[in-house]
């Protein structure tokens, strides 16, 4: 009986000390189990952001991503964060407050699209820059435009542009001013200074200067600059400025 009774203790104490061993063990999974798996798994199902949904007709009107968080969607007709999920977007989109918004949102984007500016209009444009461009090629007067703008309007029956084309003198002098001359200005500096002194290495040109009076009897002085062009090969005599003078004496 004694002998039993020290194996019975023998096994128990073996087993005890079994768990207590196995303790940290056994923590350290239900550890695993309770925290990091569900954190692996949720890792998993989470969603992100897709460009391509931009290009969707039923999502590209309205959707976007928020600016805070790339991963998160934002309706900018219904202004509202979303579940980044297909099936959920597409949810928002039958709801009726969707509905109810979108109303108004494209009624938005009407008015955008109307005053947008079709490509008929910017031919129009091309056009009356072209003939102003030839009044200053061939030294006219902007008056001119005042009856070829009404002859070309009338002549090309065929032609939208020439039915739509008005640019008399006013415009014309507007234009010039205001559009064509930076740009030729600009390309002007540009040829001037392609040709250079080899030892300078600074451009070549000269100033051609003469006073006059104009009609309003306002003392001005004509500038020319004249120069090389690489570009075209030959001597370029160009205008360059207009300077009204406070007096004429030497």
């Amino acid at each position: 009986m004694h002998i039993f009774g020290r194996k019975l203790f023998t096994e128990l104490a073996t087993f005890v000390t079994g768990i207590v061993r196995g303790f940290p063990v056994l923590l350290f999974w239900r550890l695993m189990c309770a925290v990091v798996f569900p954190c692996m798994m949720m890792r998993k199902y989470e969603r992100s952001y897709r460009p391509e949904w931009e290009q969707d007709p039923l999502l590209s009107s309205w959707i976007s991503r928020a600016k805070e968080d790339p991963d998160v969607t934002i309706c900018k007709a219904c202004n509202c964060k979303l579940v980044t999920r297909l099936s959920s977007l597409k949810e928002h989109v039958s709801s009726q407050k969707h509905k109810k918004h979108m109303i108004g949102y494209s009624g938005q984007s009407s008015v955008k699209q109307f005053f947008k500016k079709s490509p008929l209009e910017e031919e129009v444009k091309k056009a009356e820059l072209n003939f102003c461009a030839m009044l200053v090629e061939h030294n006219l007067p902007f008056r001119l435009m005042d009856h070829l703008s009404e002859i070309i309007s009338k002549s090309f029956h065929d032609s939208e542009i020439a039915k739509l084309f008005c640019c008399k003198r006013t415009k014309a002098a507007a234009v010039t001013y205001n559009v064509l001359k930076p740009d030729l200005e600009a390309e002007m500096l540009v040829d001037l200074k392609s040709f250079k002194n080899i030892k300078t290495r600074t451009p070549i040109f000269s100033l051609v200067i003469d006073e006059t009076t104009d009609v309003t009897t306002t003392s001005t002085l004509a500038v020319v600059t004249k120069y090389y062009s690489e570009k075209d090969l030959q001597v370029k005599t160009k205008f360059l400025t207009l300077v009204d003078l406070k007096g004429t004496s030497a």
